[in-house]
C-alpha cells in the first residue's frame, strides 16, 4: 500500500503568504483531479452530516446505527456530543464549501511559503485554497484527505498555536489537542469524516515517513451548544 500522509493542509495569516502572489491558475488537467477530489470529498462529509442530524437513512434503525456510530466517533476525536454541540453546523459549512462554484483553487508555485512542507494551504479570510505541486503527486485517497481537511479551515477551524497532524487515521486515536482544543485541530475533523463515513482505517504498517506541523492562526472558531 502506498504511503499516506495526513498532514496536508495548513493556514496561515494574509501577512505570511507573500509568496503566494506566484499562484497561477491550475491547468485543466490538474483542475479535473481536483473535481474528483472535491467530489469524494463532498460525499463523504455528506454521508457524516446525515449520521449526525439522522438524515438520509431508508430506515429509523438504520439511522439510529448510523447516528450512534457518527456520536462515538465524534465523541472521541473532536471531545463533543453530536447531541448537545454544533457538530451539524460544522459539517453543513464543509460541505457547502465542497460543493460550491464559488470556491477558488490556485495552484501555487513549489517556492512557495506553504508548500514546503505541505500540499497546499488557506490564506485566513480568503475563500479560496491554494495547491502545491505535491498536492497532484499524492494518491487520490490523499487528495481526498486535503480537500476535507482543507474544507473544515475554510468552516473556520483554527488552532491559533502549532497544529497537530494524524500520522494515520485509524480511527481509534486523536490527531491532537484535548478539550477544546481538540475541536480547533482540522485534522481531527478529517479524521472523523474518514472513521464516520465508513471508510477503512489506516494499518499502521501502511504509513511512511513522521507527519511534521505548521502554524496555524485565525478566529477561534465557535464550539457551541445546540439551541
Amino acid at each position: 500500500m502506498s504511503p499516506i500522509r495526513v498532514f496536508a493542509v495548513t493556514v496561515f495569516a494574509a501577512a505570511s503568504l507573500a509568496q503566494s502572489a506566484s499562484a497561477q491558475k491550475c491547468s485543466a488537467a490538474q483542475m479535473n483531479a481536483v473535481k474528483q477530489a472535491k467530489g469524494a470529498a463532498a460525499g463523504r462529509v455528506q454521508s457524516v452530516y446525515f449520521a449526525v442530524t439522522g438524515q438520509g437513512a431508508s430506515a429509523p434503525q438504520a439511522a439510529a446505527s448510523r447516528h450512534k456510530q457518527a456520536k462515538e466517533v465524534a465523541q472521541l476525536m473532536l471531545g463533543a456530543d453530536i447531541d448537545k454541540y454544533n457538530v451539524d453546523d460544522v459539517l453543513r459549512s464543509m460541505n457547502a464549501t465542497l460543493l460550491s462554484s464559488g470556491l477558488t483553487f490556485n495552484c501555487a508555485a513549489r517556492s512557495a511559503k506553504g508548500c514546503k512542507q505541505w500540499a497546499g494551504f488557506v490564506e485566513q479570510g480568503k475563500y479560496a485554497v491554494s495547491l502545491c505541486p505535491r498536492f497532484f503527486t499524492d494518491s487520490a485517497e490523499q487528495r481526498v484527505r486535503t480537500l476535507v481537511h482543507e474544507s473544515a479551515h475554510v468552516a473556520k477551524v483554527y488552532f491559533v498555536g502549532e497544529e497537530a497532524y494524524c500520522a494515520v487515521y485509524d480511527c481509534q486515536s486523536v490527531c491532537g489537542g484535548a478539550g477544546d482544543k481538540q475541536w480547533n485541530m482540522a485534522d481531527n475533523w478529517g479524521h472523523f469524516v474518514h472513521c464516520a463515513s465508513g471508510q477503512k482505517a489506516d494499518k499502521p504498517d501502511s504509513i511512511s515517513g513522521k507527519p511534521s506541523g505548521g502554524k496555524s492562526s485565525g478566529a477561534k472558531p465557535a464550539k457551541g451548544k445546540k439551541k
